[in-house]
């Protein structure tokens, strides 16, 4: 990494997202990969390569490009919000976060079981031992 890269990292700390989390669709047919990174090295903005997830990678292919998504409005024509609106999270993290809420809703479900047992002290007319 030349120089002007590192300053360029160093001066955005905006987030990097690959093409398919930009676009919302694979553009490996299309060869606008090549063209974007093509582009890119032109600007000197330096390109960050991720691995993807287990379940999108392939023998030959496991691991994407990610650009600044100031680079990527700018190079698609988009103009790049001042206030930066929420964006989706990779597929990856959806899976992550659907996993935890299943383990959460199994959980509540033998939760309520428990409770179905458990009566409200005041139903009763016994007194108990606490001292309220």
């Amino acid at each position: 990494m030349n120089t002007n890269e590192t300053q360029q990292v160093m001066k955005s700390n905006e987030q990097y997202v690959s093409l398919y989390d930009y676009r919302g669709q694979s553009s490996r047919e299309t060869g606008i990969g090549q063209k974007v990174y093509n582009a890119a090295k032109e600007k000197g903005i330096h390109v960050i390569y991720a691995d993807l997830p287990a379940e999108r990678q392939r023998e030959e292919y496991n691991r994407v490009a990610t650009y600044p998504i100031s680079f990527l409005d700018e190079y698609f024509g988009k103009e790049t919000p001042t206030v930066q609106t929420t964006t989706t999270p990779p597929s990856s993290d959806l899976i992550y976060l659907l996993g935890r809420l299943e383990a959460i809703e199994k959980q509540f479900a033998e939760l309520i079981k428990k409770l179905d047992n458990v009566t409200n002290s005041n139903e009763h007319d016994t007194d108990d031992d606490l001292p309220f």
